[in-house]
């Protein structure tokens, strides 16, 4: 709506300073609408940022929540050459003795020396027949053409679909070609057979038969065998997760006349414990930091009841007591998390892992209870705050409402303010055209009374 430059020819007047004058008057509204705008927009933003800390705290309390949440364990083998440890968390502290006699070893077979293929291309004779095998749970047919090669019935076994348990392999002992069976599964189970099923015209797959001693085995199919303090296990694979509660183990190094010892030890993973209370709190923190910021004079919130009730909702909670089933405790104060002088929380780490060692599931319990646990209050109060028709969202709305309300009379003034500034350029046009009419008439009439007088 810019006034375009131009002073009356005629009468004098500079037009376009006195039409951006007039403007500058009927614009006010129009500012004022801008002004609202602008402030609707950073208020739906700073909300946006509150929403952000919001879903922080809700995360941080999720990892609270769970009834394992606080039963964290850490886990060590002695000597990580016999057996390694592993634990998701969930073990019960304590000090295990290991000893492995064997390790779990998956069948490997190779055809014998005596029967001598010269390369894996040249057809054997008879092989127009059928050879089935199995391991462990698993069985197959291989179905093979006459004068089949080595390679092809590798590929036969490799590519049956049925076949989930064996590996065919070729190898070239320096003198002939052989075949290898390998069990893709450890364990005593794993053994593999072979059996020639042909009817008639496959004599000549009897060279990979089982029954009929077709091959040397190169290793055993065996259960590793163990103890954990003096009980006797065996196990079909090396890594097994059912002998300690919550721990994975997995063998590594055997001997049946001296067996190898580890020992394993499941401790209290205190630092990841406090890792986890420590992020909720830098998240309640990080919220009440943001609100206070935006909530201060000349803030983006200043004055805002809606982000001082959701400071005042979270923070009534954290120093609310609460009934949770199993736990002794009834305040978070009482296990070192609490509120200081400038109202952020605080972590007291030998409060906090003095009441974990002394009594870890009333501590677990008073963050995990599904009733009245603070880790589900703090998680269903931020959800219901952030969640379709809850407060931040219905603030969120009734903002955005005022936005395009306030646009569309943005919108509806700046064509009115257009069609008025028109107007007067026109008005004022038309009055230096109606002044210069009324010279050239007043020259003529002068003109005429000139001649006469003449």
């Amino acid at each position: 709506m810019g006034v375009s430059s131009s002073t009356g020819l005629i009468s004098g007047i500079d037009t376009a300073t006195l039409i951006s004058g007039l403007m500058a008057v009927e614009k006010v509204p129009l500012t004022t609408l801008q002004t609202k705008l602008s402030s609707y927009s950073t208020k739906i933003s700073a909300f946006g940022t509150i929403k952000s800390n919001l879903s922080t705290i809700q995360t941080a309390a999720a990892a609270l929540k769970d009834s394992s949440s606080l039963a964290l364990s850490a886990v060590s083998s002695s000597d990580t050459a016999v057996a390694t440890a592993t634990t998701s968390g969930g073990a019960s502290v304590g000090n295990y003795s290991l000893s492995v006699s064997k390790l779990a070893q998956a069948n490997k077979i190779i055809t014998n020396s005596s029967t001598v293929f010269s390369d894996t291309s040249t057809a054997i004779s008879n092989t127009a027949g059928s050879l089935h095998l199995s391991s462990g749970d698993n069985s197959f047919d291989v179905n093979l053409s006459a004068d089949s090669s080595l390679e092809e019935i590798k590929n036969a076994i490799n590519s049956n679909n049925d076949n989930t348990s064996i590996v065919a392999s070729i190898i070239n002992d320096g003198t002939s070609y052989r075949l290898t069976l390998t069990a893709k599964d450890s364990g005593a189970d794993s053994t593999i057979a072979v059996t020639n099923t042909s009817t008639s015209g496959g004599a000549g797959l009897d060279v990979f038969d089982t029954t009929k001693s077709a091959y040397s085995t190169v290793q055993e199919a065996q259960d590793a065998s163990f103890k954990v303090d003096g009980i006797s296990f065996t196990r079909s694979s090396n890594t097994f997760s059912d002998v300690i509660d919550g721990v994975t183990l997995t063998l590594k190094a055997a001997d049946s006349t001296t067996p190898k010892t580890s020992s394993i030890s499941v401790t209290t993973d205190m630092d990841s414990i406090k890792a986890k209370v420590n992020t909720l709190i830098d998240a309640y923190n990080a919220m009440k930091s943001n609100v206070d910021t935006l909530r201060a004079k000349d803030g983006r919130l200043e004055a805002d009841n809606t982000s001082l009730e959701i400071e005042e909702q979270l923070k009534s909670l954290f120093a609310s007591s609460t009934s949770a089933s199993g736990s002794s405790y009834s305040y978070l104060s009482e296990i070192g998390i609490s509120f200081q002088k400038d109202g952020t929380l605080s972590l007291d780490s030998t409060k906090f892992e003095e009441a974990v060692n002394s009594d870890p599931s009333s501590v677990q319990n008073l963050f995990s209870d599904a009733d009245n646990g603070f880790a589900y209050k703090i998680y269903n109060a931020s959800y219901d705050m952030t969640k379709t028709g809850g407060l931040l969202a219905n603030k969120t709305k009734s903002l955005t409402t005022l936005q395009t309300t306030t646009q569309d009379r943005i919108d509806s003034m700046t064509t009115r303010l257009t069609k008025y500034q028109a107007r007067l350029e026109a008005q004022f046009a038309a009055m230096e055209t109606a002044l210069s009419k009324l010279n050239t008439m007043s020259s003529y009439i002068s003109g005429l009374s000139t001649t006469t007088s003449s």
